[in-house]
């Protein structure tokens, strides 16, 4: 698989983040950074029985920013296995249940209109649902099974050998004191961080709560001055639930001991961009008035995903109905009545996003600001080596 990779290291332990019940994990070996999430596993226990200084073979998927997701491990002697294993029985059944359903319903036009439905109103409900579906159904997974089964049987062949060579950090790295450009609005500072711990801001229903923002609060530790700093980010209902192998991207991870090369404004504790030296990774905040290219990009793949369904329904009902078929074509005559009322608005909630994206670009001082904070990061971090894609928040 091409977004498949198996590894053996000489395992040196994990790095836990500051998050919600210490579960979230991260490995760095070279210049690869793993993450990983004990959640994702069968027996979490099992992760203290590994030993430091030991080989260890892992396999991964490959995530958007250039890191890796952990989805199982073995020292020879422990095997740490995925929770979600690939359908079997009734529920493989019940998967190819609903296909054969959906097809069906391609004969009419009506039922073709309940089924997207019902589909879309899933998605919204339940996206850990739907999450667990395509996890389940994905290449990706059965080829880690399939590995994860022979290296249950102590067959590691496939296991590409990592040395553990530290990356060799670049010259003339420009000091951040030297972009004048910026110092009258924001604060480039680097530091370490200490005494970090995840919070949530939002609604406590039940004993549960129900998020509107997450993150992690710390002191930042600079070489002149110490104060409480946060960095938080918005929940993404849609997404928040999605595992990393139908995502392919991972939560921010900061930790005790990071590295950290920040921006912010002058007077505010709140960061806007980070570079996490210590692991290569790059956060920028965006807003809701001013999305990023990775927002805006997601935005379009929804709004003409769902177009692309409704005219591939469209032209199958049009195959299929007789030309000569009256009452055929009146249904697809309804349909079109139905189709073109929701394309017409879409495009033009695109045209307007397009609009006030370069309005507030060009406009707004604080989002220019918030530009040149974000290069300033990048063009940092890029001088210093980094190869991973930034990640942009809310």
């Amino acid at each position: 698989m091409k977004n498949t990779h198996y590894f053996t290291i000489n395992f040196t332990g994990f790095t836990t983040a500051a998050c919600e019940e210490q579960n979230y994990l991260r490995l760095i070996e070279g210049e690869r950074v793993f993450y990983t999430d004990k959640r994702y596993f069968k027996d979490p226990s099992l992760f203290e029985c590994l030993k430091i200084n030991q080989p260890l073979h892992i396999g991964t998927c490959r995530l958007r920013d250039g890191s890796f997701w952990i989805h199982w491990l073995s020292d020879g002697n422990v095997l740490l296995e995925p929770h979600q294993q690939p359908l079997k029985g009734g529920w493989f059944f019940g998967v190819l249940a609903l296909i054969a359903a959906g097809l069906v319903a391609f004969s009419s036009a009506y039922w073709i209109l309940i089924f997207t439905m019902l589909v879309v109103t899933s998605m919204l409900v339940s996206t850990r649902s739907l999450s667990c579906i395509f996890q389940n159904l994905s290449p990706k997974m059965y080829d880690l099974i399939a590995k994860m089964n022979l290296a249950r049987r102590g067959d590691v062949s496939f296991c590409q050998v990592l040395n553990s060579t530290p990356p060799i950090p670049p010259d003339n790295i420009p000091p951040l004191a030297n972009d004048k450009t910026l110092q009258e609005y924001l604060l480039l500072e680097d530091g370490v961080i200490s005494n970090s711990y995840y919070k949530i801001w939002g609604n406590k229903l039940n004993g549960k709560y129900y998020s509107l923002r997450e993150g992690v609060i710390f002191q930042f530790i600079t070489p002149m001055l110490c104060f409480p700093a946060q960095f938080t980010w918005l929940v993404n209902s849609f997404t928040y639930n999605l595992h990393p192998i139908v995502y392919r991207r991972h939560p921010p991870f900061l930790a005790d001991g990071d590295k950290i090369i920040t921006a912010r404004q002058h007077g505010y504790n709140d960061i806007q961009a980070l570079y996490n030296v210590s692991s290569g990774s790059i956060y920028l905040k965006n807003s809701l008035l001013h999305p990023g290219r990775q927002q805006m990009s997601l935005i379009y793949k929804i709004a003409y995903g769902l177009v692309l369904i409704v005219t591939l329904f469209t032209l199958n009902i049009r195959l299929r109905v007789p030309q000569s078929d009256l009452e055929g074509l009146q249904y697809i005559s309804e349909i079109f009545n139905v189709v073109f009322p929701i394309l017409i608005p879409i495009n033009i909630i695109l045209i307007v996003m397009e609009l006030g994206y370069l309005a507030t670009r060009l406009l707004s001082r604080r989002i220019a600001h918030k530009i040149k904070l974000q290069q300033a990061i990048i063009r940092y971090a890029r001088h210093a080596g980094a190869s991973i894609t930034p990640q942009e928040l809310m």
